[in-house]
């Protein structure tokens, strides 16, 4: 899996990327088919730090953000959000398999 992690207005941090590449490798678990991107912008306004990712994996695309007074906070609920949106996914696709 490719993960791109980009700044506005912020550095990105030895610490910050690998803190978001732990929490990737824990989302790259959940996916089927695997995750083959990851692209992440980590930006900060006002004081108020945005976390956006999107994710691809083979014909599905997911994408959220997550807002924050802390960078470490606006990553964790990003990962959480796209965690449940991959989830979800798995399920109406194992859902859709037994129905028939």
């Amino acid at each position: 899996m490719q993960i791109d992690i980009t700044g506005h207005n912020i550095e990105v941090s030895g610490a910050l990327r690998a803190y978001f590449e732990k929490r990737a490798r824990h989302v790259e678990k959940l996916a089927q088919p695997p995750l083959s991107h990851l692209h992440v912008v980590l930006s900060i306004v006002k004081n108020i730090y945005r976390c956006d990712i999107q994710a691809s994996s083979g014909e599905n695309n997911f994408v959220c953000k997550s807002e924050e007074a802390d960078m470490y906070v606006a990553i964790d609920r990003a990962a959480n959000k796209i965690t449940r949106q991959i989830t979800g996914n798995k399920g109406r696709k194992l859902a859709r398999r037994h129905a028939r």
